[in-house]
């Protein structure tokens, strides 16, 4: 950014900025946690800290980080951006296989793998906005383009091709002009995810493991009578970062909130003593009589069910619950605690969370999507009674 157009702060934005940077308490904390989140060490272990996390959904994370090569130049025909797409290395990517070509006496059939990195804004030296792909290979898929010309016309064909099908981008590919840079922009890992064997036959959403059988003559009342299921909300709350204002792409993986504040919409509701709430460490179960309220309420993330708190609010007849999400190395510990219950649970759940995945691939192979589930764990419930709610 560097135009006044792209700035969008008031005066008094701005004057506290201004005023935050005069201080030098301020300027050493900043050059501190600037350090710490450049520091390869603290990066190394994040990176540790992510894939614990993903093989605890079930997912296999893995992080490339590229090793320049060259850098490609060309346009975006949508909308004439400039495009420079850096060719780059890793270990990370599989090696690239060559078999005879069938039917003929002369050539070979080649099966390029690649991991390709999702476009990111950068500017060019006219201080215009462009656009940023990387695209990374084997080190020996690399190194055989270096010796081998032909080779190196595949490799660039695949990378353009790749970002066409993949990201969905038109380039002009006869404008192409290799570069003697080495790389656009600062380097940027990205992650490859893929199931486990054992996510694939999971369920979307987690049955309930506390609710009791009902027999027959109990379900065909409530075929007679259905419940309304209210609307609801669920807003992850968590504290300030950095990293979330980079163009870093770990800036954009998973992280876990410090709290889940559900809102759930109860019209016609004036009173707590009508309302039956249930919260478990994966799950919220809200009845209530009159009017009729049923939910059963997954929960993306495992929360202390006796910290949460439950507020009803009997001017627009919303109930707001607030739950504490327990840390990631308490969920751990506590899923390799047995727990003496009478209802044994496997399932998962799907968090509605989003990430930033590299696009993996080959140049005659289509890539697959990639996704995760988060677990859940068998937890004891534990009861809210709302009578003692003060109106809102």
């Amino acid at each position: 950014m560097s135009r006044k157009e792209d700035f969008d702060l008031t005066q008094e934005e701005a004057d506290r900025l201004k005023s935050a940077l005069k201080d030098e308490k301020f300027r050493k904390l900043l050059s501190e946690y600037v350090e710490e989140i450049s520091d390869p060490d603290n990066r190394r272990q994040y990176e540790e800290e992510i894939i614990q996390l993903e093989s605890e959904r079930g997912v296999k994370a893995k992080f490339v980080n590229p090793t320049p090569g060259f850098v490609l130049k060309t346009v975006q025909l949508s909308d004439g951006k400039k495009a420079f797409i850096n060719i780059c290395q890793s270990e990370a990517v599989e090696k690239a296989s060559g078999k005879p070509a069938l039917g003929k006496l002369h050539g070979e059939d080649w099966s390029i793998p690649f991991s390709l990195s999702p476009g990111r804004e950068d500017l060019d030296k006219s201080s215009q906005r462009c656009v940023v792909y990387d695209v990374v290979f084997h080190p020996e898929t690399f190194e055989k383009s270096t010796h081998n010309s032909r080779f190196e016309d595949i490799l660039i064909e695949t990378a353009l091709d790749g970002i066409e099908r993949e990201l969905k981008v038109k380039l002009d590919q006869k404008a192409v002009k290799k570069l003697k840079m080495k790389y656009k922009g600062m380097p940027h890992s990205t992650v490859i995810r893929k199931r486990t064997e054992d996510s694939q036959s999971v369920p979307d959403h987690p049955p309930n493991p506390w609710v009791p059988p009902i027999d027959g003559s109990k379900l065909n009342e409530q075929h007679q009578k259905p419940l309304n299921e209210p609307n609801y909300t669920i807003t992850h709350h968590d504290n300030f970062s950095m990293l979330d204002f980079t163009y870093s792409n770990e800036s954009t993986l998973i992280r876990r909130p410090k709290k889940l504040v559900v809102s759930v919409e109860l019209p016609g509701v004036m009173s707590a003593d009508c309302i039956k709430l249930d919260v478990f460490e994966k799950q919220v179960l809200l009845e209530c009589s009159d009017p009729a309220y049923h939910l059963e309420l997954p929960l993306p993330y495992p929360v202390n069910e006796e910290k949460c708190v439950a507020h009803l609010d009997k001017a627009t007849c919303c109930l707001t619950l607030t739950l504490p999400v327990v840390p990631a190395k308490m969920a751990s510990l506590m899923e390799s605690c047995p727990v003496a219950t009478d209802t044994k649970n496997s399932s998962e759940g799907t968090p509605q969370n989003g990430s930033t995945n590299a696009q993996c691939g080959s140049h005659d192979l289509p890539s697959h999507d990639v996704g995760s589930h988060d677990p859940l764990n068998d937890a004891q419930p534990g009861s809210h009674d709302l009578n003692d709610a003060q109106p809102g």
